[in-house]
């Protein structure tokens, strides 16, 4: 079965677009906590990415497009990355920059080039930002919190693939050229769009199971302690427990813990 760019770019956009939004709802049914929110950012971006590289297709003169897709690209895979951090409790700021960085100059070669750059344009910036940010999202799945969590390593298997298949496809385009009948075969667009749906199907069911059960941590521990009286307030034994258990939880994210007294 031969399916040409612009279905098989549909089909991407079609799973990608029910998957975000899934996860998007989840999260803002749930009010996760911040690494369900960079997470929700790594969908986002999917969409964008999807999104753009959709308008390309349909509109080969829409180069900017691609510029923004390769950016959204090369930050979302960061995101995702940045989220398992942010689940392990580890630091963020020179991650953070990094990710903003690469995905940055994604954005300025291809613009930089203008139409004349043509379609892979900016390619080898995005397949190495992707090569990067997947295997260290695939290493942080499998260490601290998140390696404690068997569904965690599915993620990681899948980043890990990602990180590979994007390697050799780096690989190929330099020995091959992205017009080569190699690398259309083996590291096309066509195919690289079914690795694309694999990935935000099994992110999206991970990423919302492993938050799910630590809501359900959570929610145990506050349907125990949580006492309230006939009007409304809340005995001191009950309220120091939520307070101990709110400050324990918040310590290993440099997450801040406000209490309002009122006398």
């Amino acid at each position: 079965m031969n399916l040409d760019l612009l279905t098989v770019t549909l089909l991407t956009a079609l799973v990608v677009v029910v998957t975000s939004v899934v996860f998007i709802v989840g999260m803002l049914l749930r009010k996760d906590e911040s690494a369900g929110r960079i997470w929700g950012l790594a969908f986002l971006a999917a969409l964008l990415t999807v999104v753009s590289y959709l308008a390309w297709a349909a509109s080969p003169e829409a180069w900017w497009a691609v510029a923004v897709g390769n950016a959204a690209f090369v930050g979302g895979t960061g995101l995702m990355w940045l989220g398992a951090r942010r689940f392990n409790g580890a630091p963020m700021m020179l991650p953070a920059t990094a990710v903003a960085v690469v995905s940055a100059v994604a954005l300025i070669v291809v613009l930089a080039l203008g139409p004349e750059g043509g379609d892979w344009a900016g390619a080898e910036i995005m397949f190495v930002g992707i090569v990067v940010f997947a295997g260290l999202g695939a290493r942080e799945c499998l260490y601290g919190e998140m390696g404690h969590h068997r569904e965690s390593w599915g993620l990681a298997f899948v980043l890990g693939l990602q990180s590979v298949y994007y390697l050799v496809r780096t690989g190929a385009f330099f020995a091959f050229g992205p017009e080569s009948d190699v690398f259309s075969t083996w590291f096309g667009t066509v195919e690289t769009s079914f690795l694309t749906i694999t990935l935000s199907i099994v992110a999206m069911v991970v990423t919302t199971v492993l938050l799910s059960g630590r809501l359900r941590l959570r929610g145990s521990v506050g349907a125990v302690t949580l006492e309230l009286s006939n009007e409304g307030i809340m005995p001191e034994s009950s309220f120091e427990r939520i307070l101990l258990d709110m400050s324990e939880r918040a310590m290993p994210r440099g997450e801040l813990v406000g209490v309002i007294s009122v006398r």
